[in-house]
């Protein structure tokens, strides 16, 4: 069952508004399960980690309320999975447009309307692939990758939070210098 332009716009606003949430949620409560979800730094990775909780947060939501109108939950489940594990690739697609097209961005406040603006865009892309995606049929070796990129990003988000891997994304594995 796919979405309704009313139920596409709930969920986009429900994530922007979930992630602003999880973003300061650490702050505020400093506990250890909010620490395995949300932000507890400033760090770019952290937040991957923040849009990733977020949208599996919002589809946990959205399975709820839809339930009992679902014909096939597997394409539900694992359409909302997929466009899960893609949401920090979506994420550094997005941020980094901004990097790549326009530089450092001149004041605070424009770098964080575009972050919000960035938040807004990747929820649109993930519900734009999840909706195409509902539709498909899901074979067994597919749904078996995508529960298996989801177990991984889950442990490197959890085993990143609490140890940093040895070399940054952008940085020279040879030189540790950053371009």
């Amino acid at each position: 069952m796919a979405h309704t332009k009313r139920q596409f716009v709930l969920k986009v606003v429900a994530f922007w508004i979930g992630f602003l949430v999880l973003h300061y949620a650490y702050d505020f409560l400093p506990i250890l399960p909010l620490k395995l979800i949300s932000g507890i730094d400033e760090s770019f990775f952290q937040h991957q980690k923040i849009a990733f909780y977020t949208y599996l947060l919002v589809c946990g939501v959205e399975y709820l309320l839809r339930r009992k109108q679902l014909t096939n939950f597997s394409s539900f489940f694992h359409s909302r999975l997929f466009a899960t594990v893609l949401i920090p690739w979506l994420v550094f697609v997005v941020w980094y447009m901004a990097a790549a097209y326009v530089g450092q961005w001149p004041t605070v406040f424009l770098e964080i309307l575009y972050s919000n603006i960035a938040v807004i865009l990747v929820g649109i892309c993930a519900l734009i692939m999840e909706r195409n995606m509902e539709s498909l049929k899901y074979h067994r070796a597919f749904q078996v990758l995508i529960v298996a990129m989801f177990v991984v990003l889950v442990s490197q988000f959890t085993i990143f939070t609490f140890r940093l891997p040895w070399i940054d994304v952008f940085a020279d594995p040879l030189t540790g210098a950053v371009h």
